[in-house]
């Protein structure tokens, strides 16, 4: 064992072990280790598990602190989104989604089957309107309030009606309660994303941050956005007006 060590130019020890795990398992093949001991017991990945199952919307953090109630040693975020993962559970955004009723389903449909042919020549010509809201901090979740039964909401079409009567433009109908029609909303995420990367401190450093990301952004994917348009309306006619996965477009 020596002259094999000297002449391979390693440990005494190194050829002693290898020849005696040879001589017991008839391989030199490393055994199997048992590896770091698991900080968590089966009962408390069920638990894991099921938490996130009955409440999809419950973080990471949010479960390890549930679970470190109950135990003396406290483990972390990581191992609970480790234990996720080993049931096969992936995080993912939530997407808002408006209601849609049956009505408004069925409008939708007829609305990408009239507009299906158009080329993207056709999409080109359209002027998309849509409104966003930015914020420097705070949440970006909704706030709902209470209105009375016969509250109104007024604005004022005049100035459309008298445009398209002229001839100058024209008002494509557009149905309602369908926010993944409009590739603005595409565009409002992807500024978003640009802005928040700039890590605004202050108002004006938010407008400041608005404006240049604007800027950035180039005319090629903007002409992405409208050719997917026909792309649109086929998914929103596979769906029967309902919502559509953005992977289909």
């Amino acid at each position: 064992m020596r002259e094999i060590a000297k002449k391979l130019k390693i440990s005494y020890n190194g050829v002693y072990y290898s020849l005696q795990r040879t001589e017991q398992t008839g391989s030199n093949q490393s055994r199997k280790t048992s590896g770091r001991p698991c900080c968590t017991t089966e009962q408390e990945d069920k638990y894991i598990r099921v938490s996130s199952l009955r409440n999809r919307r419950l973080t990471g953090p949010q479960l390890a602190a549930s679970l470190n109630s109950t135990r003396k040693t406290p483990v972390s975020t990581s191992t609970v989104k480790r234990r996720l993962r080993d049931a096969g559970l992936q995080g993912r955004v939530a997407k808002k989604k408006p209601y849609l009723t049956l009505a408004n389903t069925r409008k939708i449909f007829i609305w990408a089957k009239e507009h299906r042919h158009w080329t993207e020549e056709d999409w080109k010509k359209v002027l998309w309107t849509d409104q966003s809201k930015f914020e420097v901090f705070g949440s970006h979740r909704r706030t709902f309030c209470l209105i009375g039964a016969s509250f109104i909401l007024q604005q004022d079409n005049d100035y459309l009606e008298k445009k398209q009567a002229a001839g100058i433009l024209s008002v494509m109908e557009w149905p309602a309660q369908s926010p993944d029609l409009n590739p603005i909303e595409l565009l409002w995420e992807q500024l978003d994303r640009m802005v928040r990367k700039k890590c605004p401190s202050s108002q004006s450093n938010l407008w400041e941050g608005l404006l240049e990301a604007w800027g950035e952004i180039s005319p090629d994917y903007l002409n992405k956005l409208t050719a997917r348009m026909p792309k649109v309306c086929n998914a929103v006619i596979a769906a029967n007006g309902g919502f559509f996965h953005e992977s289909k477009v």
